[in-house]
């Protein structure tokens, strides 16, 4: 997750910093929020999650040899963006600094069977198809609240824990999580 440079001499003694203590520059003029979000990625194998909202965004900066941490607080500065992590993963939430996308959505009743790892590419697809790929994956079962299986949803996500993958559909769609029974069925509806 880090283009840091390691040391030759001792590299053993120098571990490569990784997630936001990665360091990166990007310069970018007028350029979309994606753009400068990929350059960071790019550069340091982070990933992020852009919510609604943001498309038009623009972004000028010109940051040089600076941490993840340091970009993304000049992004919130500037642009009155937040972020959050997604469980350990080098994945991470961005939204407007208040929006309740920022926070840790609950999944009630999750056990050990969440943290089976599964990978998703769908674009544009309906909602059901992303409960169905873990699924097909895991034998975990979902039920979806009526009206929800129609919403459109592209996520790209690859080698990461059930309980990641649930936790950013639930953030950006602003849905609740919960365990039905024993048998490891879970509930998806609009949170409440």
């Amino acid at each position: 997750m880090s283009l840091a440079a390691l040391l030759t001499l001792a590299p053993a003694l120098h571990a490569a910093p990784t997630g936001l203590d990665s360091r990166v520059t990007i310069e970018v003029r007028q350029a979309p929020m994606a753009t400068f979000l990929d350059t960071v990625s790019a550069q340091a194998k982070v990933n992020f999650i852009l919510t609604e909202g943001f498309e038009k965004k623009r972004v000028t900066a010109f940051l040089h040899d600076v941490t993840i941490k340091e970009a993304l607080d000049v992004l919130g500065q500037t642009n009155g963006v937040g972020y959050r992590q997604v469980g350990r993963s080098n994945t991470y939430i961005i939204a407007a600094k208040d929006s309740p996308q920022l926070r840790q959505p609950e999944i009630a009743g999750g056990g050990s069977d969440l943290d089976q790892r599964v990978t998703i590419r769908l674009k544009n697809a309906p909602l059901d198809q992303f409960f169905e790929s873990i699924s097909a994956q895991t034998h975990l079962n979902f039920a979806l609240d009526e009206g929800l299986e129609g919403r459109k949803v592209t996520a790209f996500l690859q080698n990461v824990t059930v309980r990641e993958a649930l936790e950013v559909m639930l953030t950006i769609k602003g849905l609740s999580c919960r365990k039905l029974d024993d048998n490891k069925t879970y509930g998806i509806g609009k949170k409440r």
